[in-house]
């Protein structure tokens, strides 16, 4: 079988040349947990990362807990406006007791520091080991899209959408 090459990726670079963005796993695929799920073991990993960047929204899921926080900086990103056109003041930040609350009626985002905190950190540690940023989707936008697009969302006008990128999101960012 014919092993398959793909091109070097450009972007930037350090002054020994090789690429600043870190490659964050060898094997891409992570870590196989059907054979748990299938058993209905939850307990085969410490936690889950929870990645939502075009609603600016990281976290992490544990047996007890789910935490997730707003990485926007204050912004509304085009995908909030268009489908989650809520009042302005509502957060996005959780946190939620799965076995106290099981149906997620209290958040103890503001009323739990310490644990939050402990959360925060996990998902921090998440987005270093897959090198996310927390960039907010607006600027994805701004660098990914090209002017018409961005015009098109911007009207929410999506027949003149093309989804063609300026180039690889990863080399732009």
């Amino acid at each position: 079988m014919a092993t398959r090459s793909f091109p070097r990726a450009r972007g930037p670079q350090n002054a020994s040349g090789s690429r600043v963005h870190p490659r964050p796993f060898a094997d891409p695929q992570g870590r196989n947990l059907a054979a748990a799920i299938e058993g209905g073991r939850d307990n085969a990993a410490d936690s889950i990362p929870l990645f939502l960047p075009c609603l600016d929204w990281r976290g992490v899921y544990t047996r007890r807990y789910t935490y997730a926080f707003d990485t926007s900086g204050g912004t509304r990103s085009w995908y909030r406006r268009q489908y989650f056109n809520k009042p302005d003041g509502v957060g996005w930040n959780c946190l939620w007791d799965h076995e106290r609350d099981p149906a997620q009626m209290h958040n103890l985002y503001e009323s739990e520091p310490r644990l939050r905190k402990r959360l925060h950190e996990e998902s921090r540690e998440w987005m270093r080991r897959f090198a996310d940023t927390g960039t907010p989707y607006e600027r994805v936008l701004e660098r990914v899209f090209t002017p018409e697009d961005r015009a098109s969302l911007g009207t929410h006008d999506l027949r003149t959408f093309s989804g063609v990128l300026r180039g690889r999101p990863v080399d732009l960012l």
